[in-house]
């Protein structure tokens, strides 16, 4: 297995800068929805290995509490939120919030600072593995949770000759659409185990999808199903280091286990669980994160609120400039709050 490890943080600088700035909104949207939540059914078994949570650790986290499975150790809210949840809430947030429609000169800066990379990072460990270009522009591709179709463009300009992607938000399918100029983004309302099942392909893709899905099992073993040589691309958010600093300090949003948008996380163990039902070998993994930005925006809003604007200033710069060398401290142990898999599925 190959490990790349870091990301310039000047690639999602822009998006960075646009949370800080709706930060307390997004705070006080999280804290609103985990009230709703907190009305909900208690879980009673683990949504990665289905085994019963009676006998699982519990921690909270933010006002809300989480299962540690004592099996697959997947962390999970206590409470099973709805199927909608948190836009079924009032003033709960939605993905159109997170991802609102861009102009075309938007949709190709985003595609190229943040898209972009993930194809070369995928396209680079196929090579290596042993393809060539002509078989990766041959194979089939399906991207699960395509939002508003910046990877389909990726593969659009690489010459990928039958690619498509799923999306439960039409809204977000007419984007892709638009721009990719043809029919590639389906709407696609059923589960994630029901997609791999009606639309095999010889590569998935699925960025930032998995920690959404409430009956992950389902899925993993319908990526079981698949014929050996499978390529399966993702990416997930981690327990880490931005988990505890949203733990040990609430004065600024959640990222990465929000209580909202992210009521699960995968750990060490629950990965390689879940890619051993599967039946999936990694090939490369990139490790890279924004928990050092985390922890520049929490000390940002005690400095904006404690000292004067000038001082405030100086040692936001500060922070600024140790963001990408800090970082990669945390991304080299493994600490970091997101994991890009490349995988592929293994001969029975």
């Amino acid at each position: 297995m190959r490990f790349k490890y870091s990301k310039p943080s000047i690639d999602i600088s822009t998006e960075y800068t646009g949370l800080a700035k709706i930060d307390k909104s997004i705070r006080d949207g999280q804290y609103k929805a985990v009230d709703y939540l907190k009305q909900e059914p208690l879980r009673s078994k683990c949504l990665l290995c289905t085994q019963t949570l009676t006998q699982a650790d519990i921690f909270s986290h933010r006002s809300l509490d989480y299962f540690l499975c004592n099996q697959c150790h997947h962390i999970q809210s206590k409470h099973l939120p709805t199927s909608l949840y948190p836009s079924d809430t009032p003033d709960g947030l939605s993905f159109l919030d997170v991802y609102p429609e861009l102009t075309t000169e938007q949709f190709q800066s985003r595609q190229s600072r943040i898209y972009q990379p993930k194809f070369n990072w995928i396209l680079e460990s196929l090579l290596e593995y042993g393809f060539t270009i002509d078989e990766i522009q041959q194979k089939s591709w399906l991207e699960l949770g395509s939002g508003a179709g910046y990877f389909l463009a990726c593969l659009k300009d690489f010459a990928i000759k039958q690619f498509n992607g799923l999306e439960r938000n039409e809204d977000l399918c007419g984007i892709a659409n638009r721009y990719l100029q043809g029919r590639h983004a389906h709407p696609h309302t059923t589960s994630l185990a029901s997609a791999v099942e009606s639309w095999p392909a010889d590569i998935y893709a699925a960025f930032f999808v998995l920690e959404h899905v409430q009956d992950a099992h389902l899925f993993f073993n319908a990526l079981k199903a698949s014929k050996p040589g499978t390529i399966f691309a993702f990416a997930i958010p981690m327990f880490s280091l931005s988990t505890l600093l949203e733990t040990a300090f609430e004065t600024h949003a959640g990222r990465n286990l929000d209580n909202a948008l992210h009521v699960q996380l995968y750990t060490e163990d629950s990965l390689n669980y879940a890619l051993k039902i599967a039946g999936f070998k990694v090939i490369n993994q990139w490790l890279f994160g924004q928990d050092v930005g985390d922890l520049r925006r929490l000390l940002s809003i005690q400095l904006e609120n404690n000292y004067p604007k000038y001082l405030a200033s100086i040692m936001d710069n500060k922070l600024n400039a140790l963001l990408d060398t800090m970082q990669a401290n945390v991304d080299q142990i493994h600490f970091c709050d997101s994991r890009h898999i490349l995988c592929i599925k293994e001969p029975v």
